[in-house]
């Protein structure tokens, strides 16, 4: 989680993995080894729409970023993993924070996942979980369709503002079929969360 903001007025290249960094005021007392600066100001919007994600070892996509993310109308084919995930590896790949506004709507998953792997995965690398500390916000996953044997449909963790709604999800293994999604959707430390009209077909 950020804990402090600040400028950068110069930066000067010490090695191929060092950089020295003029702030624009002191740097906080509090910082430490292996703590993670993120550039806030400099993060993509990202539009992904009406693609094909077939039959790959990994997700279908990864996506972390703080600008403005449609997913839609795309076709995810059996893929081993999530057809989409929403991380936040700064801790460990030093690669993104968190996401404020993301839209997945009208898509199709195909048995994406299984029993490992959600269809859906909003996973953060936070060790520290607190409902009222988000790290991700208004994720709105609507209009999909969903068809799945045993995986979980989304599996959340950190999220505030979080809309799960109008979502068809078929389950093809009939002896594991639910018959709500109480037993298909796992949530941790998730606030304004809204699960409504969806249908299990």
């Amino acid at each position: 989680m950020p804990y402090d903001s600040n400028s950068v007025l110069l930066v000067q290249r010490i090695s191929p993995r060092d950089l020295l960094l003029t702030l624009s005021k002191p740097a906080p007392e509090q910082i430490a080894l292996e703590d993670v600066i993120e550039n806030t100001t400099w993060t993509p919007e990202v539009e992904i729409r009406t693609n094909r994600f077939a039959r790959v070892p990994t997700r279908g996509i990864l996506v972390t970023t703080r600008g403005k993310v449609v997913i839609e109308q795309n076709w995810f084919d059996r893929l081993n993993m999530s057809g989409i995930l929403i991380a936040d590896d700064a801790e460990s790949w030093y690669e993104s924070g968190s996401v404020k506004d993301v839209t997945i709507r009208n898509n199709t998953f195909n048995h994406c996942g299984g029993r490992e792997h959600p269809v859906i995965l909003i996973a953060p690398e936070n060790t520290s979980v607190d409902p009222d500390v988000p790290v991700h916000r208004n994720i709105r996953i609507e209009g999909n369709i969903i068809r799945t044997a045993n995986a979980l449909v989304l599996d959340a963790k950190s999220t505030r503002g979080l809309t799960f709604r109008k979502n068809e999800i078929s389950f093809t293994d009939a002896v594991r079929k639910p018959v709500n999604l109480a037993g298909a959707v796992r949530l941790t430390a998730c606030s304004g969360v809204q699960i409504q009209d969806n249908m299990i077909i």
